[in-house]
């Protein structure tokens, strides 16, 4: 069976000064009205979205492995409001060893997920946090692909 998400022709892109993701041909990426968040429309079913920030430690840390993990436990239970259900992970799929991932992965009623990801160089003054909540189907066909893709090493260049 032919499955029109999967079979769509993928583009890289390269945000200047952020990073580089490859998408679908047909998702659309913007900025938020405050020029603050990257938004990447997938334009499925759904029309659901992939919001992308970095953002600054607070009080003058910097990043090593158990603030990120820290600023994704924050995230997840406090901004999303989810705690049980989620798994968090560190996640291996970066080529520089110096940027480190964490994953966190929660399920949601009606067979939807949220998945987010925080990534920073250690050392780092910042870190950058993906996310996108949806569908099985989604997930399965688009998001992990986007998520395997990304690399964050130009929000970090000149830190590291």
């Amino acid at each position: 069976m032919n499955n029109p998400i999967q079979d769509q022709k993928w583009r890289d892109l390269t945000v200047e000064g952020v990073l580089t993701i490859s998408l679908p041909e047909n998702a659309e990426i913007g900025f938020d009205d405050d020029q603050t968040l990257i938004k990447v429309r997938l334009n499925d079913a759904a029309e659901s979205e992939i919001l992308i920030g970095v953002f600054p430690l607070p009080d003058s840390q910097t990043v090593d492995p158990q603030i990120l993990l820290n600023r994704l436990t924050y995230f997840m239970e406090e901004c999303v409001k989810v705690s049980s259900h989620v798994s968090y992970d560190d996640v291996q799929d970066l080529e520089n060893d110096e940027i480190a991932v964490f994953q966190s992965v929660a399920m949601l009623p009606n067979n939807r997920w949220w998945i987010a990801r925080v990534y920073g160089q250690l050392g780092s003054p910042e870190f950058m946090l993906v996310h996108w909540n949806g569908n099985d189907d989604v997930l399965r066909s688009i998001v992990i692909r986007i998520l395997f893709s990304i690399d964050p090493s130009m929000a970090f260049h000149e830190n590291g």
